[in-house]
């Protein structure tokens, strides 16, 4: 009696397991979901004295005026100005500044959840995707600065390498 007792969490924790590996796309869809709830309230709040910087770099007439700011007024890398550039183009609001580091760190999840479900199991990437979003520095991804970015693109050159 007791052996099919202890029998029965296996078996239900390795068909969690099976329909897991089964439908990889929509556990990462329901990962992606919970990504976006997560930040929401991250994103919907005003920009800071940082973000503010990043937003009127962006935002200059010209990209040449654009480049002589970044050099005068803020040393950091140019691709994510470029990037929030393009992002305040197209959504004309000042949220939209926050988007590449958004989209970069999302894509780092996703390079992460890849490269783990590849080597091991779907479950395995879904603790892997989890670990990458439980430090502190998670909150990286909401902000109108390359170091969201930055983080992003790193989980996706380690998964490429």
């Amino acid at each position: 009696m007791s052996a099919s007792v202890s029998s029965q969490p296996a078996s239900f924790s390795a068909r969690i397991a099976a329909w897991c590996d089964d439908h990889a796309a929509i556990v990462f869809t329901i990962l992606t979901a919970w990504y976006v709830a997560l930040l929401w309230t991250y994103t919907r709040r005003p920009l800071w004295y940082d973000e503010l910087s990043t937003y009127y770099i962006a935002t200059q007439p010209t990209v040449s005026r654009m480049v002589d700011a970044l050099v005068h007024i803020d040393l950091n890398p140019p691709l994510n100005y470029f990037l929030a550039r393009w992002s305040l183009a197209i959504f004309h609001q000042p949220w939209a500044a926050r988007l590449p580091a958004l989209v970069a760190y999302w894509a780092g999840s996703l390079a992460i959840f890849h490269l783990l479900r590849r080597k091991s199991s779907t479950l395995i990437a879904v603790i892997g995707v989890l670990l990458f979003w439980s430090n502190p520095y998670f909150l990286y991804a909401s902000e109108a600065r390359p170091y969201g970015l930055l983080l992003g693109l790193t989980a996706i050159l380690i998964a490429a390498w």
